[in-house]
């Protein structure tokens, strides 16, 4: 496969979700950095598409993540 038509091949299964940014990398030989600037070419966002309540749900997680390993430092 020519490179350029590898590029695009594994780009839109990045976009589509079906692999992930590493996996990518991975099939083409490149570092997470470049890859990343690939995608930017592509206009693929690194971030996953998420809902407002998605967002909130994990922001909530993530505090008390954060909240426990404060209270279980303090003992």
């Amino acid at each position: 496969m020519q490179k350029k038509t590898k590029e695009a091949f594994v780009l839109e299964l990045l976009r589509q979700g079906d692999i992930s940014a590493g996996k990518a990398a991975e099939l083409l030989n490149i570092s997470r950095w470049d890859l990343s600037e690939l995608m930017f070419a592509a206009g693929i966002s690194p971030f996953a598409e998420q809902t407002a309540e998605e967002l909130a749900t994990e922001v909530e997680s993530a505090l008390e993540v954060l909240t426990n390993q404060h209270k279980n430092s303090d003992l």
